[in-house]
């Protein structure tokens, strides 16, 4: 708010007024607003009022001397005296003070309201697994949003390889939402980008661990002798492969190149027992186990 003061004097004979008069400027603005916002923007507006009053006053009387015959003289006002107009002999002697005195006042109440409004920037897509952990030759669904009827294509790789390559496209639906079904054999990393008018963005990198699947069977080769055999997945030579009776350690052995395991044992008693085989961890796959397979050593 600026307030711009004018004053303006007349003058008559023996006698002066002023008048003061003062000039409001009400300045008024738009706000904007902007903030992180993945799928629009806002934009906000303000105005402000102002009530604004103002009185100034200024009197003249005059009390110092000064000779109008004379060259004008010079007195106690900033500005030289004019003629007196009307009657007066030459030996009047008018003088003059001045007071004045001015107050104003003036007030403003600013508003301001915010509106978001969408402008259908593109949004990184979001990405998660379910389950978090597979089995070899299990399904696992990958889901995740994006913006709304943009492309998708799902990138992975799968150990061995460090090297992604694309395994399935699609597009988000109206909501932005979208499911993706794999069924990864060894340990998976993959990540989602979402594709439309406003360019590409790419979600995280999501892991996927995938568990060595373990099979075992157990054939009777003489008394309370067993072989139990079996085979891993993903395959991988020298795999190390424990066989378990509850949770005590049987026997071990590795797997061959096709994953192929081969354990005997001859026990010293007879009994019923659960078994099971456990195999390590690969950089293919974690570790993994079998089912439980119950023997009746005798």
């Amino acid at each position: 708010m600026t307030i711009r003061p004018g004053l303006r004097v007349l003058l008559a004979a023996g006698s002066a007024t002023a008048v003061l008069g003062a000039g409001l400027v009400l300045i008024s603005g738009t706000a904007g607003a902007a903030g992180p916002c993945p799928s629009g923007s806002a934009t906000a507006t303000a105005s402000s009022t102002a009530s604004p009053s103002a009185t100034a006053t200024a009197t003249i009387s005059p009390s110092a001397s000064a000779s109008p015959s004379a060259s004008g003289g010079g007195g106690p006002l900033p500005f030289p005296l004019p003629p007196i107009i009307g009657g007066g002999g030459s030996s009047a002697s008018p003088s003059a003070s001045a007071s004045s005195s001015a107050s104003s006042s003036a007030s403003a109440t600013p508003t301001a309201t915010v509106s978001p409004s969408a402008s259908g920037s593109s949004c990184a897509p979001t990405v998660r697994v379910s389950p978090g952990t597979i089995t070899a030759g299990q399904a696992a669904t990958v889901s995740g949003t994006a913006t709304a009827g943009s492309r998708l294509d799902l990138f992975a790789y799968s150990r061995p390889s460090t090297t992604y390559r694309r395994i399935r496209t699609g597009a988000a639906a109206d909501d932005g939402t979208f499911t993706f079904t794999i069924k990864p054999t060894t340990n998976t990393r993959l990540y989602v980008t979402s594709t439309d008018s406003s360019g590409t963005s790419t979600s995280a990198n999501v892991p996927l661990p995938v568990r060595t699947a373990v099979s075992l069977s157990a054939t009777r080769t003489g008394t309370r002798a067993y072989r139990f055999t079996g085979s891993t997945s993903p395959r991988a030579k020298g795999q190390l492969v424990t066989l378990y009776r509850g949770n005590a350690k049987v026997a071990q052995a590795r797997t061959a190149a096709d994953g192929r395991y081969v354990l005997t044992k001859t026990f010293g008693g007879s009994g019923t027992f659960d078994f099971h085989t456990g195999a390590s961890a690969t950089t293919s796959s974690t570790a993994g186990s079998s089912r439980d397979v119950r023997v009746a050593v005798r």
